[in-house]
């Protein structure tokens, strides 16, 4: 698609300026603007023409938003076009040309080839900021190819920033390890709510005294906040009344000074100004008035003191009739003695120039000398023809003897020269030599360039240290797949992870038993817990010790070994009785200590339950550890066996993956090595074969045949002897031309002179017939013939110039006299006094009294003018003077006084009423503020009766009283707190639910958090798949094509871009320097040479998307400001010859750019669009 047409209809400076696009002979469009020029205005207008205006733009300046317009003519690759106009909206935005249909809102998509907003910013806009990222984004990528690649083909600038906010959100989310990572302390907190919820356990209390202190302190709080509100209430209501009291004071003075000024009247706030101004305006106009009458009476004294010589004025057009006539009267006076000079001289060389054609002098009038025209016309004419005759006589005579001499001396020359042979076939040889072009230096470049391949293969191959070999083997030998390689990463990585998740487990688990173990000695510190074996081992004693008791009451008798084994249990010696009381006392003790610590008992068996199930999943884990680890065992024999068949002993995969990375540029290098040397055989054979024709066809041509020669000297040699032949052939041919020539022309030379002698015989007849006519010897020659005529028709012109002398002269005296009587006329009417005085000085001295009369005239008119002028002021201060009378009249009125005097005392009054109405306001506002709802008469009411001296100790009772409840409340609130938290305390179903809730919310929230991670996760790893995707298939040609582009802009500098790898075995850019084949990394070039690589790397890709899209046009925005003259001359080249691809418009604001395309630039090649800064059209 090109634009053929951009119309700025309406659209920030611009009204109906059209950029004309269209010219069939070059797509490369040069758009220049200084600044305000709207170079920026036009440049956003056409990318809103292609895709609409935004809904904010700052284009609006000038032209609102519902008229905005940009049109434009359209035509894609197939030819087909459209013209539209484009107006501001959401909707329906495409319209006709002519404004008055809308067309469909796809109606462009035709043209765009399904590119949109982005596509075209990304692909086909670039300009100097974009330019400078991206060289800066290559500069710190350090020259990855992946990366530099991806963003120039894409047009992405900020991929670099892309990844790492990636990789850094990621971070924020998840570490493994990390404690601060949100997903990291969710897990924490998750695993400490288990722990919680595992240890809430229901206790067994005095629930309902704990209830009643509950509502106990309940109702007594009810009964403090009803007394502690009823304290603030009238502590509130009194500290109004005292301080509304001043206000109050205050209204009532303000409402007695209003009723002394009770008749003043209300007067505008502009009173006082207009009452200024009045009499400021009459001040002025009185003094206007009396300077205006002063004015009047001078200027009429002044008027009546001028004499003005109105006679004088009316013979000015005479006067001035005579001045303009002086000039010539006195020139033609100051002539006249000349002229007559001159007249006699005439005369006297006239007579002179007779008596040299021996005429008589007497004769000396120009009739007296007259010849006849014709026959002056007809010996002038005969003296012409005899020396046209005499010279081509002599001529032709010449002419025949030099052709007669070339004649014999061609014939000798022919003679000399040996016949040609025919060089046909040795042209044809040497032909055919040439249309295979610079064969030796191609085979002579391709041997450098598999030299340079062999030795960097070697270099690649010497830089590793797993495989060295013959850089042949390395296609023969079978590597393993990259699949392969990912399928062991990421079985390693499977593994890994189920360890790290294993081993944290193992940890947590330990800290856990230690935790456990810890709390379990902290429960048994001080006094052993009892348990219930130890009351059960209480109380069968104490059963033991009732048996033997109720044996003794029955009669039976006790044994002695029982008894004393049952007395051995106490630490004295006692009796059967004592003893058994003291059991019963163990028992009631055991199972009393069993009642009141029975949270600890109940704390104690869970500790040790979960101990104990700790242990079991410690051990579960540990066996899950073993397995896993003797999974990783396995895969890494199956690692080294991948490995096996081609002798390698592998580094990780991630780290083998990169080395078949770099295999693959090896490969990729092997296959180019490859080609060039096919391309060496061809070449070489092509060589021999062109060498063997040569020399076939040199000795054919009977020329010798070198041996142990160059190709090019052979062509050489053949090409000499060639043209030496042709030469030679050619030669003959022109000789042979030359002698029939010339033998036809000796003929015509014999004939001419014949014909000229002829013609000589009768010119003397006519010759003698003439001479006779004027009076001459038959045998004067033609010059003393023409000498006699011309001093003849010499002695006529200054015959008649001489007459025409006497005439003027006759002339002069006839007007000197007329101007004389004039003079007389004029000074006897208008200046007698004159009369003595030389005409021409009387003439003079009347116009300068016309011009000083005339000088008093216009002096009275001006003076009039100023009377005029002080009249009209002199009546317009009188006119202002009543205005303003009128004016204070109608202040006067309005302020009820009776004299003028008195309105600056009215004034004062009426603004003092004024303002203490306004106080009075704002008390009154002040007041209601305070009144908490009332009226203000009713909150006066309210506080006349109450004493003003016995408000403040109230208030002081008040807040003495407030304190104590407070301090009874917060008491209160801690009581009641304490009984609500034991009670809370003592339902360890609810501290269990509350903490199943909590463990619920941070699994929602954990499933948010990993959700988020996941997508940033798997949008890290596509975006740098997707990067390797694009280097792997476009690496080589993109680096290929850019390389040229880029050694033309940096004009040689450096002669391609290399594929290399770095220390981490990733494939790098760096630029190779012409002549050295110096390897140069992108961090060690300038700004302005990465700028230029990016570029490069940005035109390349966009060639490769032209191959199967639709072109649209490359718009670029001053891009050239970091290069050089001579860089910048190649760029626009680069893009000169991108416009036989896609239509390509440059923005620019610098003069010297259009300089130095202009200057360089063919105009064929190149379209110069120019923005007027003044007008905003183009030029």
């Amino acid at each position: 698609m090109k634009i053929l047409a951009l119309r700025l209809t309406a659209y920030g400076p611009f009204a109906d300026t059209t950029i004309d696009f269209s010219d069939p002979a070059t797509d490369f469009h040069l758009v220049f603007g200084p600044n305000e020029a709207g170079k920026s205005s036009a440049l956003r207008a056409l990318r809103h023409m292609l895709f609409g205006i935004p809904v904010r733009t700052g284009d609006n300046f000038r032209h609102p938003y519902a008229q905005l317009r940009i049109g434009a003519r359209l035509a894609a690759s197939d030819g087909r076009q459209i013209d539209f106009l484009r107006r501001k909206g959401q909707v329906r935005t495409l319209r006709t040309a002519d404004d008055a249909a809308v067309l469909p809102d796809d109606a462009l998509a035709p043209f765009l080839g399904g590119a949109d907003r982005a596509i075209f910013e990304q692909m086909f806009a670039i300009g100097h900021e974009d330019l400078v990222r991206g060289g800066q984004e290559i500069v710190c990528g350090k020259g990855r190819i992946g990366e530099a690649l991806f963003a120039a083909g894409a047009g992405l600038i900020r991929l670099q920033a892309v990844q790492q906010e990636l990789e850094q959100n990621c971070a924020v989310l998840f570490k493994p390890g990390g404690s601060t990572p949100r997903i990291n302390q969710v897990l924490a907190a998750f695993r400490e709510v288990r722990r919680k919820q595992k240890e809430a356990l229901l206790q067994e209390t005095t629930w309902q005294t704990h209830h009643q202190a509950l509502a106990e302190a309940q109702a007594r709080m009810r009964q403090v906040r009803q007394a502690l509100a009823g304290a603030k209430q009238q502590a509130a209501r009194l500290q109004r009344i005292r301080d509304g009291l001043p206000a109050m004071a205050r209204r009532r003075e303000i409402e007695t000074a209003l009723a002394t000024l009770e008749n003043v009247p209300d007067l505008p706030d502009d009173f006082g100004e207009k009452r200024r101004e009045a009499e400021r305006d009459l001040s002025v106009a009185i003094r206007d008035l009396e300077r205006a009458r002063r004015a009047t009476e001078t200027l009429e004294r002044r008027i009546e003191a001028m004499a003005v010589p109105e006679t004088l004025l009316e013979e000015a057009a005479a006067v001035e009739a005579l001045q303009h006539e002086l000039g010539s009267y006195r020139k033609a006076q100051k002539d006249r003695p000349g002229l007559e000079g001159r007249m006699h001289t005439l005369e006297q060389q006239a007579a002179d120039k007779l008596a040299q054609a021996g005429r008589d002098k007497g004769a000396a009038s120009a009739d007296a000398v007259h010849l006849p025209p014709s026959t002056v016309a007809q010996i002038q004419a005969l003296g012409n023809t005899y020396q046209r005759l005499a010279a081509r006589l002599e001529s032709a005579g010449d002419q025949r003897r030099k052709v007669e001499a070339r004649i014999e001396t061609l014939r000798r020359q022919r003679r000399s020269i040996p016949p040609p042979v025919d060089a046909t076939g040795l042209e044809a040889a040497v032909e055919a030599a040439v249309q295979a072009g610079p064969v030796e230096k191609r085979i002579e470049e391709l041997r450098v360039l598999v030299t340079a391949l062999d030795d960097e293969l070697a270099r690649a191959i010497g830089r590793q240290s797993l495989w060295q070999g013959p850089p042949d083997e390395i296609d023969a030998r079978p590597w393993p797949t990259k699949e392969s390689v990912d399928r062991f990463q990421e079985g390693f990585d499977r593994l890994a992870r189920r360890l790290e998740k294993l081993r944290e487990a193992r940890a947590e688990g330990e800290a856990e038993i230690r935790r456990i173990r810890a709390e379990l000695a902290a429960v048994e510190s001080g006094r052993q817990v009892p348990t219930e074996a130890d009351l059960a081992g209480a109380r069968s004693l104490r059963d033991r010790g009732w048996g033997l008791i109720r044996r003794r009451l029955a009669g039976e008798g006790t044994p002695p070994d029982e008894a004393d084994a049952f007395r051995a249990h106490f630490e004295a010696a006692v009796a059967l009785p004592e003893a058994f009381e003291a059991s019963m006392r163990r028992a009631d003790h055991v199972a009393d200590r069993l009642w009141h610590e029975a949270e600890k008992v109940s704390r104690k068996r869970f500790l040790a339950a979960r101990e104990k199930q700790l242990e079991q999943a410690a051990a579960e884990v540990a066996g899950q550890e073993e397995a896993v680890l003797a999974d990783r065992r396995a895969l890494e024999v199956q690692w080294q066996a991948l490995w096996q068949p081609v002798g390698l002993q592998p580094l990780s995969p991630a780290e083998m993956r990169a080395w078949l990375s770099g295999l693959d540029a090896l490969r990729a290098q092997l296959a180019e090595r490859r080609r060039l040397r096919c391309r060496l055989e061809s070449e070489t054979r092509l060589r021999a074969e062109l060498d063997d024709a040569l020399q076939q066809a040199l000795a054919s041509a009977g020329a010798p045949v070198p041996a142990d020669v160059s190709l090019s000297e052979r062509i050489q040699a053949a090409r000499v002897h060639a043209r030496a032949q042709r030469d030679l052939e050619a030669r003959v041919v022109a000789m042979d031309k030359e002698l029939g020539q010339l033998e036809g022309e000796l003929a015509e030379t014999v004939a001419a002179v014949r014909d000229l002698e002829k013609a000589m015989d009768d010119w003397r007849q006519t010759w003698r017939r003439s001479l006779a006519q004027i009076g001459l010897a038959a045998d004067a020659s033609p010059p003393a013939a023409l000498a006699v005529i011309e001093s003849l028709k010499d002695a006529r012109n200054q015959l008649a110039e001489a007459d025409v002398l006497r005439k003027r002269i006759d002339g002069i005296h006839r007007d000197a006299a007329a101007f004389q009587g004039r003079v007389k006329e004029l000074v006897a009417a208008l200046a007698p006094d004159l009369g003595a005085e030389p005409c021409d000085r009387a003439a003079e001295l009347l116009n300068a009294r016309l011009t000083a009369a005339r000088q008093s005239d216009a002096e009275r008119r001006g003076l009039k003018q100023q009377l005029a002028a002080a009249q009209k002021e002199q009546a317009d201060a009188e006119r202002r003077i009543t205005r303003c009378t009128a004016a204070i009249e109608a202040l006067c009125r309005e302020a009820r006084c009776t004299a003028a005097d008195a309105l600056g005392e009215v004034e004062r009054q009426a603004q003092a009423r004024k303002r203490l109405l306004a106080e009075r306001s704002a008390v009154e506002k002040r007041l209601l503020d305070l009144s908490a709802g009332a009226t203000v008469d009713a909150f006066m009411a309210e506080a006349a009766g109450v004493s003003a001296d016995g408000i403040t100790p109230e208030i002081e009772e008040l807040e003495v009283e407030i304190q104590r409840l407070e301090q009874e409340r917060s008491v209160l609130d801690q009581a009641i707190g304490t009984q609500r938290s034991e009670l809370k305390r003592m339902d360890g179903s609810a501290a269990a639910a509350a903490c199943a809730e909590a463990a619920e919310a941070l699994l929602a929230r954990l499933e948010a958090e990993v959700m988020h991670y996941a997508r940033l996760k798997i949008a890290s790893v596509i975006l740098a798949g997707t990067v390797e995707q694009y280097r792997e298939k476009h690496q080589g040609p993109l680096i290929a094509r850019a390389g040229e582009l880029f050694a033309r802009m940096t004009l040689g500098g450096f002669e391609r871009l290399r594929a290399e790898y770095d220390e981490k075995g990733n494939p790098v850019m760096v630029g190779v320097r012409a002549g050295t084949g110096e390897g140069v990394p992108v961090d060690g070039m300038s700004d302005g040479t990465a700028d230029q690589l990016y570029l490069a790397l940005r035109l390349a890709s966009l060639e490769r998307y032209l191959e199967n899209k639709e072109p649209l046009p490359f718009v670029v925005d001053d891009i050239l400001l970091r290069f050089d003259d001579r860089r910048a001359l190649a760029t626009l080249e680069v893009l000169a010859d991108l416009a036989g691809k896609t239509q390509v418009i440059f923005f620019t604001h610098h003069r010297h750019l259009v300089e130095l395309a202009t200057t360089r630039l063919a105009p064929s090649r190149l379209g110069l669009h120019e923005l007027d800064a003044g007008s905003q059209r183009l030029r």
